[in-house]
């Protein structure tokens, strides 16, 4: 049995506190990790090519709204979607205030004379974008989330805390989320 890093969100299943361990030590081993990936979604080398990837589907060519969590693994699909004109919304960390998402929108972004570079980043977006609350939202079209490890099937294991789980179920609930199509 491996002995789990503990992080603040530990404890919760120690089935996934063994596979975070897993994953991150093993980011750590490759060298695959940019930073420090422990009790983070971590980034990853090759993240703006799998964002480049990402792009080149049909259901992201269609999309015009994404949410993306906050997680510095999702720069390059933030910053591609804005590339691409979409909206963007991400989640405020912790969901934590009642506008708990940040809309950034590329052309007001522009206007403005701010970097997409910049605004992609979680301290960019929260500075150079809009809080707003879900019911200002427009629908969501594609939703990308991060993850510590995904099955083969499409279960997903976060870094523990939660969030994302309930960022997903609060959309969900709101009716912002369109149902997943078929790849």
């Amino acid at each position: 049995m491996t002995q789990s890093i503990q992080t603040e969100w530990s404890g919760r299943h120690q089935g996934k506190d063994e596979l975070r361990t897993e994953i991150w030590t093993r980011l750590l081993a490759e060298q695959a990790a940019i930073g420090q990936p422990v009790g983070h979604i971590p980034a990853f080398v090759g993240g703006d090519r799998a964002a480049a990837r990402l792009a080149e589907l049909p259901f992201w060519k269609a999309a015009h709204v994404i949410k993306c969590n906050p997680d510095t693994a999702q720069i390059p699909v933030r910053l591609r979607a804005l590339q691409d004109g979409k909206t963007v919304y991400m989640a405020v960390p912790r969901l934590t205030q009642e506008r708990c998402f940040v809309e950034l929108r590329a052309d007001e972004l522009r206007d403005r004379h701010i970097a997409l570079e910049d605004a992609a980043s979680h301290q960019g977006a929260m500075q150079h974008g809009r809080l707003i609350a879900f019911d200002e939202m427009a629908p969501i079209d594609v939703v990308v989330t991060g993850c510590v490890a995904v099955s083969a099937d499409g279960g997903r294991t976060g870094k523990g805390a939660g969030f994302a789980d309930l960022d997903w179920a609060c959309c969900a609930n709101s009716g912002w989320c369109s149902p997943i199509p078929p790849l």
